[in-house]
């Protein structure tokens, strides 16, 4: 598709988060990207399908009742 404004031209699509490429295929490490930073303590950035999210270190769990992750 190619769509006209202001007599510039765009080719292409426009991409949902977490996705890029010229089919929108290709998927963004969001934790590369700093896009999505893990502050709390023992976590890291995993990078999933369209996003990420912050889970807890190898040797730690998730405290349900702190939502802290802990070893």
């Amino acid at each position: 598709m190619m769509l006209q404004n202001d007599k510039r031209q765009y080719e292409g699509c426009v991409c949902d988060p977490g996705w890029t490429g010229v089919s929108c295929d290709v998927d963004v490490d969001d934790c590369r990207e700093n896009k999505v930073v893990c502050i709390e303590p023992n976590t890291h950035c995993l990078n999933t399908p369209g996003s990420a999210s912050c889970v807890c270190q190898n040797g730690f769990k998730k405290n349900i009742e702190s939502e802290m992750c802990e070893g």
